[in-house]
């Protein structure tokens, strides 16, 4: 928007002052058809949402440090890319950086904005067992189950190789 956009222009050598005018205006229309203002980068915009201590069910949300800015030619391709961790283990703080957004335009590095936690992520539940998740959990108790199966087979097919087997007598 021209509300948003201050040019400043400076001709040299012009004849009269009506053409002057006549040529800043001229500039000026160009400026505004070809070029715009963008802004890929908002800050405190959410850009991810990552999980955080081993859970896939919760998560934190990830949010720019600042906003990013910039004229460009109207025809320029703008892409962002966002360089997050897939998981984090707390305790961290909030504001703490843990990632970054990268503006390409026309596949040119233009800026990197800091990532930063929007809350706090708390220290993983203590605990041994805590840390594998409800889904590691099971894991372990059916890994269990088949080792102590396994065992008492085992012992069984011991016992009955060890008992003497009944003698047959002829009736």
């Amino acid at each position: 928007p021209r509300s948003t956009l201050f040019p400043y222009t400076t001709l040299f050598r012009s004849p009269s002052e009506s053409a002057r005018e006549s040529d800043t205006l001229a500039l000026l229309e160009y400026g505004f058809a070809e070029f715009r203002l963008v802004t890929p980068v908002q800050a405190g915009a959410v850009l991810a949402r990552v999980p955080i201590n081993g859970s896939s069910s919760q998560t934190t949300p990830l949010v720019a440090a600042s906003t990013f800015s910039h004229v460009l030619p109207r025809s320029t391709r703008i892409r962002v890319l966002v360089d997050a961790p897939k998981q984090l283990t707390g305790p961290l703080r909030a504001g703490a950086v843990v990632g970054s957004v990268v503006v390409l335009a026309a596949g040119r590095r233009l800026t990197s904005v800091p990532l930063r936690l929007l809350h706090a992520v708390p220290s993983p539940p203590a605990g041994m067992l805590a840390g594998l998740g409800p889904g590691g959990v099971t894991l372990l108790l059916l890994g269990l189950l088949l080792i102590i199966g396994g065992l008492l087979r085992m012992r069984r097919r011991e016992r009955r190789q060890a008992r003497p087997e009944p003698s047959r007598r002829p009736a």
